[in-house]
């Protein structure tokens, strides 16, 4: 599944925009005009762990 959520972030802590990235496999963000993509690594090697277990 894929989803989009948005958030103003000038509304949330840091605490909070962090537990949302932390909780998510990619987050985006819009600096400067820009997008940039922040991918939860700690997440994704779990993932992978998963992934590469099951497999064998």
């Amino acid at each position: 599944m894929i989803a989009l959520g948005s958030y103003l972030v000038d509304k949330y802590s840091t605490i909070d925009i962090i537990e949302v990235v932390s909780n998510h496999q990619f987050s985006l963000s819009k600096k400067e005009g820009k997008w940039e993509m922040i991918t939860n690594f700690g997440r994704q090697k779990a993932e992978e762990a998963v992934i590469h277990a099951t497999k064998d």
